[in-house]
């Protein structure tokens, strides 16, 4: 029951014998002052286990064969024993599978350290979810800018590689990427830029082969080694995302400029979702994963 004498209904999943299981409880609010309470509205995973996403920003392992990343909500309460003020705000934090979460004061402090917690208000709440992916990839961008490379080439590409790939396209360069077979969907990767997609197995055009100059590697397994020593020339310099230690951050200045390309519609980023699904979803979402229903997009759970 909250302030107003109102009781919620709290969905969540949880996890027995590695099935997800959906639990509906009554929720009476949050008593204790010393904490806030976020309500859920979206939680972005992807279906993709083999390339750089995972490493980056899958936040825990949760639901089977998904990759758990984002979750958007609004603060609900704030403890009147608390410091902290923004009822009412929009907020990213970690993937949560529960419609309301109750956070410390110290916990809540320890996400805004890694996250862009407070959003702005007229930000599309969906698109948020993907503010970490834009923020690493407009750091890349820089690198590729400061460099002057323009013939790149991406082993594996899933959602990363695919707001990578869109925000080259603002300037008019276009990578070639060589897939894994659970990557995104190479009609898309058209759609979005790419010059050449090549599925793994296939052979890269001789003429393709010697004008890559830089490697992007962001997947990982025996394919792409592979490829590194059988099928590209020697010559060519690698940048290996998976061998890059440290957790990801998002600076401010990247922040400012990854929120200016979504307000201004210059990244549009519905086409890498495949759907929407509710919690009661979870179990045939695990199914369509396994079978590669998804081609790489990703799944947005509504709360």
């Amino acid at each position: 029951m909250d302030k107003s004498g109102q009781i919620h209904e709290n969905i969540k999943i949880i996890i027995r014998e590695n099935k997800p299981i959906v639990r509906v409880e009554a929720r009476e609010g949050n008593k204790n002052s010393n904490s806030i309470t976020v309500r859920i509205l979206f939680t972005l995973t992807g279906t993709c286990n083999r390339n750089i996403d995972l490493q980056m920003f899958s936040s825990h392992d949760f639901i089977p064969y998904h990759a758990n990343y984002t979750s958007v909500g609004i603060i609900e309460e704030v403890g009147s024993n608390t410091k902290l003020s923004g009822k009412g705000k929009l907020v990213l934090l970690p993937a949560q599978f529960s419609k309301y979460i109750d956070f410390t004061e110290k916990e809540y402090l320890k996400l805004k350290r890694k996250y862009f917690s407070i959003l702005p208000r007229d930000l599309d709440p969906v698109d948020a979810l993907f503010l970490p992916f834009i923020c690493v990839a407009l750091d890349i961008v820089s690198r590729i800018q400061e460099e002057g490379l323009e013939s790149i080439l991406f082993l594996g590409c899933g959602l990363l590689g695919a707001i990578l790939l869109k925000i080259l396209d603002l300037d008019n360069i276009h990578p070639i990427i060589y897939l894994d077979e659970k990557d995104i969907d190479s009609r898309l990767l058209f759609e979005n830029g790419a010059k050449h997609v090549f599925e793994n197995g296939s052979e890269i055009a001789q003429d393709v082969k010697s004008s890559i100059k830089e490697v992007f590697v962001l997947s990982k397994g025996d394919w792409v080694d592979n490829i590194k020593e059988n099928i590209l020339y020697e010559s060519v310099n690698y940048t290996d995302l998976w061998a890059e230690e440290g957790e990801f951050a998002m600076c401010y200045d990247t922040q400012l400029v990854a929120l200016d390309l979504l307000r201004n519609n210059q990244l549009y980023l519905k086409d890498l979702i495949a759907q929407h699904i509710h919690a009661e979803a979870a179990m045939e979402a695990c199914n369509s994963i396994k079978d590669n229903f998804y081609k790489g997009k990703s799944l947005i759970y509504d709360w």
